[in-house]
């Protein structure tokens, strides 16, 4: 088992959990049990490589600022969010995630949200979440500390499982080939909870965002009624170019 030690990382915006499918619980997604499916095909990463995002609403109000962020240490891929708010610098989000460095497969993550509250006093969510990938009974066990204390949660995994705070890097390593279909599970830790999520490769499109115009794959992402786009850069190293959820954008802004 690996273990992540806290004091190696984070620093924590409240509500991007909103940017996959971490809200969608009702959603009537079905876990995909029996399927292990190949998803991950190339590593187009390299060790240092930042790309930063800028966040809109619905109304094309930009509401944060994003950096997307790997590297390795001893040995194992580590992925990075940053997201600050641009109109309460305050409220931020900070995921770490470990990875095996070939496959994708989640190790631990540590992540922290931080706001203010109603009453002007600064909240500090702390999740940290360990995996146990035994081939025959996969676990997740996650502890969340709030300001209402700790708890403590263990999570039964099923095959072909991937972290749902790796899904902006998981896709940048699909076969990519037009009207292609993947499917795997992601574990939700702010939940507790396993999802099933499908992706549909559509054909190659020019996308415009703040850092140029690029031709990029269409994804469309399913888990259950829930829907989202994501394009994926063409070219490598396959950068994500932008996601919409429906109700906020990311957009490659440098």
């Amino acid at each position: 088992m690996f273990k992540l030690k806290s004091s190696s990382f984070l620093l924590g915006l409240a509500g991007l959990c909103l940017f996959l499918f971490s809200s969608c619980n009702n959603s009537e997604s079905n876990v995909l049990g029996d399927i292990d499916e190949k998803i991950v095909y190339q590593i187009p990463f390299t060790n240092n490589q930042q790309h930063k995002y800028q966040i809109i609403n619905s109304q094309e109000d930009i509401i944060a600022s994003g950096v997307l962020s790997s590297f390795i240490q001893d040995g194992r891929l580590v992925l990075e969010q940053k997201y600050s708010s641009s109109q309460d610098q305050i409220a931020t989000d900070e995921i770490i995630l470990v990875v095996d460095s070939q496959t994708l497969k989640p190790l631990a993550g540590l992540r922290e949200i931080s706001h203010v509250n109603s009453d002007g006093k600064q909240i500090n969510d702390v999740y940290e979440w360990v995996y146990d990938n035994n081939r025959d009974f996969p676990k997740l066990n996650s502890t969340i500390t709030t300001q209402n204390g700790s708890k403590d949660s263990s999570l039964d995994l099923v095959k072909n499982y991937f972290d749902n705070e790796s899904s902006f890097w998981l896709w940048r390593t699909l076969n990519f080939s037009e009207n292609t279909d993947f499917f795997y599970n992601t574990s939700l830790v702010l939940d507790n909870d396993i999802n099933s999520i499908s992706i549909r490769i559509f054909p190659a499109e020019a996308i415009e965002v703040p850092a140029g115009t690029y031709n990029a794959w269409r994804l469309v992402i399913r888990n259950g009624r829930a829907l989202a786009s994501a394009w994926i850069n063409v070219l490598p190293p396959h950068e994500m170019v932008r996601y919409d959820n429906g109700d906020i954008v990311l957009q490659l802004s440098d």
